[in-house]
């Protein structure tokens, strides 16, 4: 049994020879059309990343509260007082109006708006 098989632009074609015990030849021709193909048409969002800049500028609470160094404690400390520089040490948290931006930043720092963060009782 021989097995031909040709292909066109949109159509593919096959033939096949078959011998039969009484000396006849019989083709069998079938032609076929490509099965159409599937288009995905889902859309993926992209990656939500970390801004390294601001991972590096602030931090998360275990509350949830984001926290930030106070500014000018870093040169220039000759002229200012020591209880100015005092005054600037530690951390202090972000106002509430920048929260959003924040957020947008680190969206996997697990940040809570200031409505929804624990509470201490003491």
């Amino acid at each position: 049994m021989a097995t031909l098989s040709m292909a066109f632009s949109s159509l593919s074609m096959s033939c096949q020879k078959k011998t039969n015990l009484s000396s006849r030849t019989t083709f069998s021709v079938s032609v076929s059309r490509p099965q159409q193909c599937k288009i995905d048409t889902t859309i993926q969002a992209g990656k939500l990343k970390t801004c390294k800049a601001a991972s590096k500028r602030f931090r998360v609470t275990g509350t949830g509260k984001v926290i930030r160094r106070r500014p000018m404690k870093q040169h220039m400390l000759e002229k200012k007082s020591a209880s100015r520089c005092h005054r600037l040490e530690g951390f202090v948290s972000i106002d509430n109006g920048d929260y959003n931006n924040i957020i947008g930043q680190m969206p996997h720092a697990g940040i809570k708006k200031p409505g929804n963060q624990k509470k201490c009782t003491k």
